[in-house]
């Protein structure tokens, strides 16, 4: 049975033990959106990226938070800007319009609380509170592991995340929780004998660095015991295999945490089960009905990718490769679809090239159309540009380059030979990239189009409900709202809500999108009471004229 992390009792799921594994099975029949699983982390760490922007207890997001863009293996949130500071730009955006300014995008109607910083350790905590409970778990440890690394002109916050988080979880382990002797990873699975030797000897090499670190910080007059090398090593390679990325509200990607119970959830192609965050608690909902005796599953890896990519990455990591199924291939289908254009711009056939945000695109075998390859080398070229003058802080050249690179590859138009298919793979990446460069360059109006392409290619990539299409969908609203579209922000903001809904999430940022239908729907009945009174207005004004012209009639009569 899942441990007391579970929400709603003990009955909701049980583990069960294999010759495969360990998996999670559905103990009772579940409706969509039951929660399966609520759990807090054995330990957590920040990644670099979020590490001064917040706390690092409960990773409440201070008001210089970053909005920057990042993605997620289990989420697909490929650069998702913050929703909220879009909100905060626009606003800004909108009232130096006014006023003649630019706007300030951290001016929020909604401030987020300052953070304070442990001069220490570097962390940054959201209060004393928070400070108080790292320090029973970690702080204390890691405090002075940072005084050891100071001495020698290192960083503990410069370490990759699976050594910090492999340190915190030896430390708690050693001085905590597990000093009674237990300690709960040891029944996860590591993988350590099927791997390769260089693999192994690289964890090795891993381990020793952990095992001086943990003992740096373990205290010395408590005289507990430090773990080996090989213990820390095994553990790097538990963690290789069932940490989580931690995202936040929108599914952006902040830290890694290793969860136990939830680590007998095995991968599926078709998942029945998503998981979200709440802070730091990990929280496994079913997705849909879910039959008493169903393996309960999750996905390890993003879905709008060809199976060819995952089962690849799958294998490398986890040591195995999903099996495909129809659907499967349907949706790899859609993710790789080229049209080849004939007369009038209309689609003639179709050819199937995958496509991979760091490799570009990767013909499973010779196509035998050199003009097909061709133009995807350009487009891969066109990509690097893109990316290139966003690396170098210049949203607005690189947005530029993102038009021309849709008009060149996604406009329907008769002189090109080759067009990406609805749902492919670059279409969505191009497409959220381009969105990102917009928000950055408050270009709401590119923005909004940008945002509606990718409703479109997530609608059709995606299962149904699925968070990532929801917080898309809430994006949009907001866009649409600022644009003054205010039919369309309702129906944007009333399918978010359904599918966070079916779901089974409720946060802040469902709060405010039931701000935005609220708005909207002011806003629509407003502009038909506008629209009542210019009418009668009109009408006012036409009988008055049709009298008098009659009047003028009978006195030219008389």
């Amino acid at each position: 049975m899942i441990p007391a992390a579970a929400s709603k009792g003990d009955g909701w799921g049980r583990e069960q033990r294999t010759s495969q594994g360990r998996r999670i099975v559905a103990d009772l029949d579940l409706q969509g959106s039951e929660v399966v699983l609520r759990e807090q982390p054995w330990a957590m760490v920040l990644l670099a990226s979020e590490m001064k922007n917040r706390c690092d207890w409960s990773l409440t997001a201070s008001n210089t938070s970053s909005s920057s863009s990042s993605s997620s293996p289990s989420s697909s949130s490929k650069a998702l800007p913050r929703l909220q500071s879009l909100t905060d730009t626009a606003a800004a955006g909108s009232t130096g319009r006014d006023q003649g300014s630019s706007g300030d995008a951290e001016s929020s109607a909604y401030p987020m609380p300052p953070l304070f910083r442990c001069s220490a350790t570097g962390n940054y905590f959201a209060g004393k509170k928070e400070r108080m409970k790292a320090q029973g778990e970690y702080l204390a440890c890691e405090t002075r592991a940072c005084a050891a690394l100071a001495a020698s002109g290192r960083s503990f916050a410069e370490l990759p995340p699976s050594i910090r988080l492999c340190s915190r979880a030896l430390w708690r382990g050693a001085c905590g929780e597990g000093s009674d002797g237990s300690i709960p990873w040891l029944g996860l699975e590591d993988h350590w004998h099927s791997l390769p030797e260089a693999r192994r000897g690289e964890l090795r090499g891993m381990g020793e660095l952990v095992a001086s670190l943990v003992a740096q910080g373990l205290p010395k007059e408590r005289g507990v015991r430090a773990p080996d090398a090989m213990a820390a090593a095994r553990l790097l390679a538990v963690i290789a295999v069932n940490a989580m990325i931690v995202t936040d509200e929108e599914y952006r990607e902040v830290g890694l945490a290793l969860y136990i119970n939830a680590s007998a959830f095995n991968h599926s192609e078709e998942p029945n089960c998503s998981q979200s965050f709440e802070g730091r608690d990990l929280v496994v909902r079913a997705r849909g009905r879910v039959q008493k005796g169903v393996e309960l599953t999750i996905t390890y890896s993003e879905l709008a990718e060809s199976s060819c990519f995952r089962r690849e990455q799958l294998k490398k990591q986890y040591l195995f490769a999903p099996s495909l199924t129809q659907s499967v291939r349907d949706r790899d289908r859609l993710l790789e679809e080229i049209e080849e254009i004939g007369e009038r711009g209309r689609s003639t056939s179709s050819h199937f090239l995958p496509w991979h945000s760091e490799r570009g695109f990767v013909p499973q075998a010779q196509t035998g159309d050199w003009d097909l390859e061709e133009w995807a080398s350009e487009l891969d070229r066109l990509l690097k540009e893109v990316e290139a003058a966003s690396e170098q802080g210049s949203p607005s050249s690189a947005l530029s380059a993102a038009r021309r690179l849709w008009e060149q590859c996604c406009v329907e138009d008769s002189s090109k030979k080759w067009r990406l298919g609805k749902g492919h793979a670059l279409r969505l990446h191009l497409a959220r990239l381009g969105m990102d460069l917009a928000v950055a360059s408050q270009r709401w109006e590119e923005a909004l189009a940008w945002a509606r392409a990718v409703c479109q290619v997530e609608a059709l990539v995606y299962p149904s409900p699925w968070p990532v299409v929801a917080c898309s969908q809430g994006r949009l609203a907001k866009l649409e709202l600022y644009a003054n579209n205010f039919k369309a922000a309702a129906a944007a903001s009333t399918s978010a809500l359904r599918d966070f809904a079916a779901l089974g999430i409720d946060n802040s940022l469902c709060q405010e999108l039931r701000q935005i239908a609220a708005q909207a729907a002011a806003e629509r009945r407003c502009q038909a009471q506008a629209m009542a009174e210019e009418e009668k207005k009109e009408e006012h004004a036409k009988k008055e004229s049709k009298e008098e012209k009659k009047k003028k009639e009978e006195e030219e009569k008389k």
